[in-house]
């Protein structure tokens, strides 16, 4: 008896994918990184695997960006992050 397994990758946890270039185009775009940054060693060990809104907080914390804005309530950093989740998802959709 044959048997087959299908893996499914559509967050970046096993190969690169969409999800994490477009996360680190955000990043350019936010000059949070520079294009030689490597991302994929960042986002391996804070994001992959996590739903979107919260790898956005992971990333803009990660990489300093609440810090250097002096962003320290927890609902101005929502709002950044959902503002952060959607420029990815314009990266994403080019990605396809």
């Amino acid at each position: 008896m044959v048997k087959f397994a299908f893996l499914f990758d559509v967050d970046g946890v096993i190969a690169e994918t969409p999800h994490e270039e477009s996360w680190k185009e955000a990043a350019i775009e936010y000059e949070l990184i520079g294009k030689n940054f490597d991302f994929t060693c960042f986002y391996q060990k804070f994001v992959a695997g996590i739903p979107g809104l919260k790898g956005a907080r992971a990333i803009l914390e990660g990489l300093g960006y609440y810090k250097s804005k002096g962003i320290i309530n927890e609902e101005e950093k929502e709002k950044e992050a959902f503002e952060f989740r959607k420029k990815k998802t314009r990266y994403f959709g080019k990605a396809h």
